[in-house]
């Protein structure tokens, strides 16, 4: 498998065509980045719930998992001010910081996109 770009996947044994996060993937690598941001902010609802329950819950290694599944995504797909917000709670956790404030403000920004349902 070569990868060209992070959206960009060509594989000779699969006739050119993988799948990435549920989405299928072919060489037209604009629609598969639309695909894919609407895939992103289909899901900001739910991880927000995610990250308020960790909240109540105090439970870091939920909302640590989820911050470096953002971290390493968000980037990715053009949404770099979520992907700096789990960066930061991801280094608030790490580091045994106070971190509750950190997720809830991520927890806001994911439910503004969700209400925002725009990429």
């Amino acid at each position: 498998m070569f990868v060209h770009s992070p959206l960009r996947v060509f594989n000779a044994a699969w006739d050119g065509r993988t799948r990435l996060l549920g989405v299928l993937l072919d060489s037209d690598s604009d629609t598969v980045l639309a695909r894919v941001r609407v895939s992103f902010v289909a899901k900001a609802a739910p991880r927000a719930a995610t990250i308020r329950s960790a909240i109540v819950a105090d439970d870091r290694q939920s909302a640590l998992f989820l911050a470096h599944q953002l971290n390493g995504m968000a980037g990715t797909f053009g949404f770099d001010s979520i992907g700096d917000e789990a960066a930061c709670l991801e280094a608030a956790i790490t580091s045994g910081r106070s971190w509750h404030e950190t997720a809830a403000k991520l927890a806001t920004s994911l439910e503004q996109m969700a209400e925002r349902k725009s990429c």
